[in-house]
């Protein structure tokens, strides 16, 4: 079991993170100016994409009851378009 890292530690990489310009320079280049290591940013910045990205959910579908006259006619086979 993986214990969370330090808020401090997330907060100083969140900004080093954010503070890259891939229009200006290399990830090697970046993590040596900053001293970091390649691997841990993309450690980093996997982590944090994680954390951001959308969850699945599951949903349950229902037949439901036509909203309308017109659909509850389509429904049944009658004045189809």
């Amino acid at each position: 079991m993986s214990r969370s890292p330090d808020p401090e530690l997330r907060q100083w990489w969140r900004q080093l993170l954010e503070s890259f310009d891939p229009q200006r320079q290399t990830v090697k280049s970046f993590c040596s100016h900053n001293d970091v290591s390649v691997a841990s940013f993309y450690k980093w910045r996997k982590c944090f994409a994680e954390a951001e990205s959308p969850r699945l959910v599951a949903v349950e579908l229902r037949e439901s009851e036509p909203v309308n006259e017109q659909d509850r006619r389509r429904s049944d086979g009658s004045d189809t378009v």
